[in-house]
Order: C-alpha cells, then sequence, then structure tokens
C-alpha cells in the first residue's frame, strides 16, 4: 500500500502539503488538480508549455517535440474507392501532438481490400445477403445449399476501419493521468493511447453467440505491447519497473490467461459457448513504469448472431438435417426419426419395432423383446406378456401394473413395470424413476425381456434402460437397470428389494412374486382327477402339479352317462394288448417249436434203440 492520502479530515493541521509536480491546488486551497495537457503549473495556476514542447499529466515538466513520423499520424480514407480504384488518404496528426508538425498531407493509394465474408460491390464493401456466403475461389456469393450449414462471424481491424461505428455499442474511455480519451482508431489497429502518469484505459464491445449445435463460438486477436520511452520521453531514471504495465483481456468481467506484457505479437484465441458477451481490453499504465502502449489487431468473433458469413458451408452430420437452402443452421432429427447420411435435408422415420430416444439420432434403438414401437416411434410400450422361446413359458406381470417404492438410504425408486409413470412434475415417464432429493432421472425408460440361464420356467430377468445418467454414476454411456423375477406361488405380488448396488450405472433388483411364475396350462400344470358316479353324476377335478398363475378352473359335474372318452388312455389300452398278445403268441411259437423239436429227437432215439436190438 503506497500514498494514502485523506481528504476532508475535520482535525485541523499546523501547516500545508506541496501539490505533487505538474499540479496545482484549488481555488480554496482545500485539494490539487493536475494540469491538462500540453499544460504547465507555474505561480499556482496552469499554463501552456512553450513553443515546440508538449507535457502529459502526470509529467512534472514540459519536453521538447521531436520530429514527427508516420506513426504519429492518423489515416483517414474515404469509405467508397474512386472510380479508378484508387483512394485518397488523408495524414491528421494523432492526439495527443507529442511532435513538432502540424502539417497535413495526403495522397493516393489502391483501394483497401474489403474485411473476410465481405465483397467490393462497384465502390463498396458489402456483405452477401442473408443465407449466402462469399466463395473466395469464385469471388461470388453463393447460397447455403439445403443439407449444410454455416455461422455468421464479425471481423474487426482486419483492414481499414474507417470509425468507431465498426465496432457496433462499445465504450472507451481512460481514467487517470491520461494523455488521451481513451483508445485510439489507427486505421487496421487500436492503440491504448500514450500516457505517462498512472492512468487505466478501456475499451469494451459486446457479442451475442447464437445458440446451436455447431456454432463453433470463439473470439480471436493478436495483441503486443510496445516501448515508448525513448522515443517520447528523456526522464526515464526512475521509471525501472516495465513489469507494472500491461494489459488484460476480461471476458464478462473475468480475466482471461493471457501475457501481461507479450514479449512480441502474441495472437489470443478463446472458445465461447451460447450466451452474451462483454469483451474489455484493459490497459494499465503505471508512472513508475517505462511508457508504453498496446496495439490489438485482428479481432474475430465466430458464431455471432449477426455478421457475415465466410468459408464454404459444411455438411449437416449424421443426425440432423439442413430443411431448405439458405438455411444456415442444422436442425436435429425429431423424436421417432433418424438420418444415417450427412448432408441431408431430410429425416428418415424409424422403422417398425424400432425408436428415436432423444432425437439427433443417426441410427434407431430397436425395441426388446417384450415391447412394441408406438406409432409415433418415440417409445418402447408392452403388454406385460411375454413368451420364453427356449422353455415354452409364457409370463403375465399385469397383476404388477401398480408402482412400488424401494428406499435406499437417501435414494428412492419408483417402479411400475407395466405403465410409465406419468405423476411426477419434473420428470419424463419411467418404468424406473430414481429421486434423490429434489431431482429425479429417468433410468428405466426401455423395458426389455431376458430368458434365465440356465434355462428354467420358475427365473427370468427384465432389463431397463437409462435415458438419464443415474445419480453418482461418472459413465456417460448407456446405462441398465436389472430385475430378477422368481416364482413364489405363496409371495402374492411381492415387493422388489435392491440385489446389488455397487455399481450405481447398473442397479440390480430382486422381485419374488406369484407373477413371476409360469401362466398355468391345464394339460400341462394340472391333473384330472374324475369322481365316482354318484346318483347317476360324476365330478371333475383339476389339481394344480406346478407352480403358475392364471385362471383357477373350477370343478364341472357331469352325468355319468357323458363322461367323455379319454381316446388317449384308450389308444394306450389297446396297444398295450396288442403287445400282451405278440408277445404270448410269440411264446406260445417258441415253446411248441421247442417241444416239436424234442418230439423229433425222441423218436429218433426210439428208432436207434430198435435197430440196435435186432
Amino acid at each position: 500500500i503506497r500514498d494514502i492520502t485523506m481528504i476532508g479530515i475535520t482535525r485541523a493541521v499546523p501547516f500545508c502539503t506541496w501539490c505533487p509536480p505538474g499540479s496545482v491546488s484549488s481555488d480554496n486551497k482545500a485539494s490539487c488538480y493536475d494540469c491538462q495537457v500540453n499544460g504547465v503549473p507555474l505561480d499556482d495556476e496552469c499554463v501552456l508549455c512553450p513553443e515546440n514542447t508538449f507535457r502529459l499529466p502526470g509529467q512534472s515538466h514540459c519536453l521538447p517535440k521531436r520530429e514527427c513520423d508516420r506513426n504519429d499520424y492518423q489515416l483517414i480514407i474515404p469509405t467508397e474507392c474512386e472510380e479508378n480504384q484508387q483512394v485518397s488518404v488523408n495524414f491528421e496528426l494523432e492526439t495527443p501532438i507529442l511532435c513538432n508538425s502540424t502539417e497535413t498531407g495526403q495522397s493516393f493509394a489502391l483501394c483497401p481490400k474489403c474485411a473476410p465474408g465481405k465483397h467490393r460491390n462497384n465502390l463498396m464493401c458489402e456483405p452477401c445477403g442473408t443465407g449466402f456466403y462469399f466463395d473466395e475461389e469464385t469471388k461470388v456469393c453463393l447460397e447455403v445449399p439445403a443439407g449444410y450449414y454455416s455461422h455468421y462471424h464479425r471481423y474487426l481491424l482486419f483492414t481499414y476501419t474507417p470509425d468507431w461505428n465498426e465496432f457496433g455499442d462499445y465504450i472507451n474511455m481512460c481514467v487517470g493521468d491520461c494523455g488521451s480519451n481513451g483508445w485510439r482508431l489507427k486505421g487496421d489497429y487500436i492503440d491504448s493511447g500514450l500516457h505517462y502518469g498512472t492512468a487505466d484505459s478501456f475499451f469494451i464491445i459486446n457479442a451475442e453467440i447464437a445458440e446451436g449445435n455447431f456454432a463453433h463460438g470463439r473470439i480471436s486477436f493478436s495483441y503486443s505491447v510496445v516501448n515508448q520511452s525513448s522515443k517520447y520521453f528523456d526522464d526515464e531514471s526512475e521509471s525501472t519497473n516495465i513489469d507494472r504495465s500491461g494489459i488484460q483481456f476480461l471476458i464478462n468481467g473475468a480475466p482471461a490467461e493471457i501475457p501481461y506484457v507479450p514479449l512480441q505479437e502474441t495472437n489470443v484465441s478463446i472458445p465461447l459457448k451460447q450466451g452474451s458477451y462483454d469483451f474489455a481490453w484493459y490497459y494499465h499504465q503505471d508512472v513508475r513504469s517505462k511508457k508504453q502502449l498496446a496495439i490489438v489487431r485482428n479481432i474475430h468473433i465466430e458464431g455471432t448472431t449477426e455478421g457475415v458469413l465466410f468459408g464454404a458451408p459444411k455438411p449437416c452430420p449424421a443426425g440432423y438435417y439442413g430443411p431448405t437452402a439458405g438455411s444456415i443452421n442444422c436442425l436435429p432429427c425429431p423424436e421417432g426419426t433418424y438420418q444415417p447420411v450427412e448432408g441431408q435435408s431430410y429425416c428418415i422415420p424409424c422403422p417398425k419395432g424400432s425408436i428415436s430416444l432423444k432425437g439427433e439420432d443417426s441410427t434407431c434403438t430397436s425395441c426388446p423383446l417384450g415391447s412394441y414401437s408406438s406409432e409415433d416411434r418415440v417409445e418402447c410400450l408392452t403388454t406385460c406378456i411375454f413368451s420364453a422361446n427356449h422353455t415354452g413359458y409364457s409370463y403375465s406381470l399385469q397383476g404388477l401394473q401398480e408402482e412400488v417404492i424401494v428406499e435406499n438410504g437417501f435414494q428412492k425408486y419408483v417402479i411400475n413395470i407395466c405403465n410409465k409413470r406419468t405423476n411426477c412434475p419434473t420428470c419424463t415417464p419411467a418404468h424406473i424413476t430414481q429421486q434423490v432429493g429434489p431431482q429425479y432421472n429417468n433410468i428405466g425408460f426401455i423395458l426389455g425381456y431376458h430368458e434365465s440361464y440356465p434355462f428354467s420356467e420358475n427365473t427370468f430377468s427384465l432389463s431397463f434402460k437409462s435415458r438419464d445418467v443415474p445419480y453418482n454414476c461418472r459413465s456417460k454411456s448407456d446405462s441398465y437397470q436389472v430385475i430378477d423375477m422368481v416364482c413364489d406361488a405363496h409371495a402374492g405380488r411381492g415387493s422388489p428389494t435392491i440385489k446389488s448396488s455397487s455399481d450405481p450405472c447398473n442397479l440390480e433388483f430382486e422381485w419374488k412374486s406369484l407373477y413371476a411364475c409360469p401362466l398355468c396350462v391345464r394339460d400341462r400344470d394340472y391333473v384330472k382327477e374324475v369322481g365316482k358316479c354318484i346318483n347317476g353324476n360324476q365330478v371333475i377335478i383339476y389339481q394344480k402339479i406346478k407352480p403358475c398363475h392364471g385362471d383357477i378352473i373350477p370343478p364341472t359335474t357331469i352325468p355319468c352317462s357323458s363322461v367323455q372318452i379319454n381316446y388317449g388312455l384308450v389308444f394306450g389300452v389297446l396297444i398295450a394288448a396288442l403287445v400282451v398278445i405278440f408277445i404270448l403268441t410269440f411264446a406260445v411259437g417258441f415253446f411248441y417249436k421247442k417241444k416239436r423239436n424234442l418230439e423229433i429227437k425222441y423218436q429218433r432215439f426210439e428208432k436207434e434203440q430198435a435197430d440196435s436190438q435186432l
């Protein structure tokens, strides 16, 4: 902290304080004020410096003027070229005048080139019309074709700038011991003005970066800090610390990371998001520093809401389209559509059985097993009836249509398998909604059915694809939640429980329920019992032999005479009887043949005995 001054104190002081060099006291002797440019104190009054000398605020005395050179003049060029493609260039001395000349000059030069994105129309530089861009190769304005996009640019100080109006709304000022009223326009650059004492020069412009997926907002410029001490001043003995003076660039009041005192001309390029911006170039001159000035050139703001189109348009990427020629923006494909090829002017409806989740899609997402696409192809719906390919069993979860809530610490999960939750004011309809405080996440947008492995009729799984990133999930890729359905004939409706939450991106639940059991099939899951004939009637009862759910088959009473023949049983008995007959026939034949062979052998034996006796 230096040079603390208190003014207006009520305590009387026994002495007066001398005013700083270059300043005089006010009429009531209560304060001091500095003499203005080319003014010097004399007998407590400010008078003009002697002829051929000058003084800036902060200097203690007048200094001799040197001879003027080209940099002391400001170029003034008419906005229109003459018919011979030449312009008359006028030279006027830049303020403050620190050199020994009052002459003005005039010469002729070729018309300055137009800024990027503009073309010369006769004698004026003009931008192309709305939806057109200037092609550097053909030197003509071309319309942005359908399926392509471009964006606006603002180019400042790329070529001769006739006046400050090129900058739109701006603020240009200096505070402190200022040698000029702020930054000075020097044709194709601006400088911070020349100061001797402590001064702050501000130059502020604003811009609006357009909203859009491909706006590519950016600001770039080049700048330098040039030492002017040896050129204008001869009293630099106490000005030793060059780093006290320098330039800052501020975006919406926040300083950007650029060198305060660059060693050479430096290029700056800073990306910008959509929104409104104030850009400020702030040069600070310290009285104890070497006398310098800042120079800024080639200000380029890309992605603005107004300006000129420049450069060849680019094709809209896959998932986007440009509907008409002259439209500079690409639009995302609406939900339910997609576009796999870049540079297109339309989107394609998703085929049946697939959906487009959030728009901007280059492909459609197929609805998983157990669901189907809505008519507008924006969501997968389910009947809550699933069929297993390998086991042949079918399942119906229509009895689980009411939502249930599962709590896990400070997190809450609202689950509705068959219907998507729609009573949440701040979340999209979902089979599973994750609630963390006031935040709702759709972590179950698409339902899919999966058979268990190894295959079993008493278990299967449901997967739910997330639309939002689950809480505490660091992965931006798709996440899935899984509910393992387990058949429990005694659980009734049951309730899900968290099976695993170690991976916040992929939660696993388990739900034991009667409805996880297969749908009952009469011939597979029941056995038929026929009662005795009593008083001419018989009762038929179906007993469940496997866990399943569905319609209960009530007992039926029928007349005994109308008992239906079980043709399957009759056929089975018939086959069994035929088999028995065949076996008996075979056995009879076998034993008959064996008996006949024995008889023949005995007859031979008797004959042999008779022959031996003879």
